[in-house]
């Protein structure tokens, strides 16, 4: 399954289109993938990806899981804790 595939960031959120060489043909899914990017860009929908920051050293976010991350040492080994984001908030 080979596609060209555009991926965006937009209201916070990555989003992708996939252009498929078994519908396009390989030269042609790659000019439909440019274009849709042009289209994008003139439109003013590309956005950067949101960064965020560590409020506080040993707490981070962990964008893959979508939750807040803290380390911390007890008893002189090392523990982590994740909250969610959904719950707890950017």
């Amino acid at each position: 399954n080979e596609s060209w595939e555009e991926y965006w960031h937009e209201n916070s959120k990555l989003n992708a289109r996939p252009f498929p060489v078994k519908k396009f043909g390989v030269e042609r899914a790659k000019r439909e993938a440019f274009a849709w990017y042009e289209e994008l860009r003139e439109a003013g929908r590309l956005k950067e990806k949101k960064a965020i920051e560590s409020p506080q050293e040993g707490i981070f976010f962990d964008e893959r899981m979508q939750d807040w991350v803290c380390f911390f040492w007890r008893d002189g080994r090392p523990h982590s804790r994740c909250f969610s984001a959904t719950k707890y908030g950017l």
